[in-house]
């Protein structure tokens, strides 16, 4: 049954006709029982969702097939846009959980895809075709024999954009493989090589890459992510030390990337954010464009400095071991401004304060300490320019409790604009 705030979207988007299917787990359930009725499918669970208003949605799902989950996703196009469905059977290689690795509703504009079959990360189902495998792990993993005929177990994964599994077999070094979209591979296998170990600074050590499979894999980590250490009760203070200058040593680097974020730039990606809350609430949208402008405005006024950043800074990013902190996840790195990356860290606390994991009194305090523990690090200090992107960086988030299908997702939106409306109107971080 379509949740209400769905059900208004659907009503708004009435071209779309795959909408009401793909927004409804129930209805997404009837649809593969009648397309698979060979097979024993329990239950599906939405959990990640990209909407392009009147011309698009995809949605991720976890489904239950008999004993075992398996993923599946599903993209409904307008009426307009149906030739896609059809060019997409033309791309399936791969029996899945599910028999064929597409099936497709013509009529609502929907194809299903199966794990591992993905329209635009071709090199996913390629991993998965018996003993074709192990020559191309071969490829990918030259130096890595113990785990050429390994499948990979995902731990993260956005259908079309990117794939990040784990490889281990208990007689070698685990590796964490990488899989991207063609068109984005060159992009971000040139910053995966840029960075190297500096001070407290560790990066995650590349073994191998592929062009022809748009793959890259690293070394696996040990060690306790940080976004865990700081959901917990202990004194957060000599960790940041360490974090703080990690990334500030991070920030001293000059890698060659082509990438660079200007002020413009920002700007552009709190719009598209702001955007994309209007199109799911119009409600909410008003109050985004409201604080959109605002938030631009002040980014517009900053001194703006020009170095290498992360792009995408957050406790879920850093891995804290007994010999230095690793900072994961180069996809974003780019030249810009480094008040971007601490503003980015504290938004992302903040909104783990908004799903009640940690309280807003320490998030706020720790996103304070790393401030201050940064500025000490790098001789400066920016008080104005952290506060404006963490508001930009709560923006940028607002849309993300839709995208992941949390269940009062207007509220938890409601949220993010209200801390991102506080942040403006103070003088520190402090909500």
């Amino acid at each position: 049954m379509l949740r209400k705030a769905d059900t208004n979207l659907v009503r708004h988007d009435a071209g779309l006709r795959g909408l009401a299917t793909l927004l409804d787990e129930d209805a997404f359930l009837a649809t593969l029982r009648v397309l698979c009725p060979e097979h024993d499918i329990r239950s599906v669970q939405a959990r990640y969702v990209r909407y392009k208003p009147h011309k698009s949605c995809l949605v991720a799902y976890s489904v239950q097939v008999g004993d075992t989950h398996t993923g599946v996703y599903a993209r409904c196009h307008a009426e307009d846009q149906i030739v896609k469905v059809a060019n997409a059977r033309l791309k399936m290689e791969v029996r899945g959980a599910l028999g064929a690795g597409l099936h497709t509703v013509p009529e609502d504009g929907i194809a299903i895809f199966a794990y591992p079959n993905d329209y635009e990360i071709r090199s996913l189902r390629k991993l998965y075709e018996g003993e074709r495998t192990p020559p191309r792990m071969r490829r990918i993993l030259p130096a890595s024999p113990h785990l050429h005929g390994v499948l990979a177990t995902t731990l993260r994964y956005k259908p079309e954009r990117r794939f990040v599994g784990k490889l281990e077999n208990g007689n070698g070094e685990a590796v964490v493989l990488r899989l991207y979209p063609e068109a984005q591979y060159e992009d971000i296998r040139q910053r995966a090589w840029a960075f190297k170990d500096q001070g407290d600074l560790r990066v995650p050590r590349v073994v191998g890459d592929s062009k022809r499979y748009s793959a890259l894999a690293h070394r696996w980590v040990d060690g306790q992510l940080l976004e865990d250490m700081l959901c917990g009760n202990d004194d957060p203070g000599p960790l940041l030390e360490h974090v703080a200058g990690a990334l500030a040593t991070l920030h001293r680097q000059r890698p060659r990337l082509n990438a660079m974020y200007s002020a413009s730039d920002y700007c552009r990606g709190v719009a598209a954010a702001c955007d994309a809350v209007a199109a799911v609430d119009p409600d909410l949208g008003v109050r985004a464009a409201e604080l959109r402008d605002t938030v631009q405005g002040a980014v517009l006024e900053l001194n703006w400095r020009s170095q290498v950043v992360h792009g995408d800074f957050s406790a879920d990013q850093v891995v804290v071991h007994s010999d230095g902190v690793t900072v994961l996840d180069f996809d974003r790195a780019a030249y810009g401004n480094p008040s971007m990356d601490i503003g980015s860290f504290a938004a992302g606390l903040l909104a783990l304060a908004t799903e009640g994991r940690v309280p807003f009194v320490r998030a706020t305090a720790i996103a304070n300490e790393l401030a201050a523990a940064y500025w000490r690090a790098m001789g400066f200090e920016d008080p104005v320019g952290v506060r404006v992107f963490t508001a930009g960086a709560l923006l940028m988030r607002a849309p993300e409790p839709f995208r992941l299908r949390v269940k009062a997702w207007p509220a938890r939106v409601a949220a993010l604009l209200d801390h991102a409306d506080r942040v403006m109107q103070t003088e520190t971080l402090d909500v």
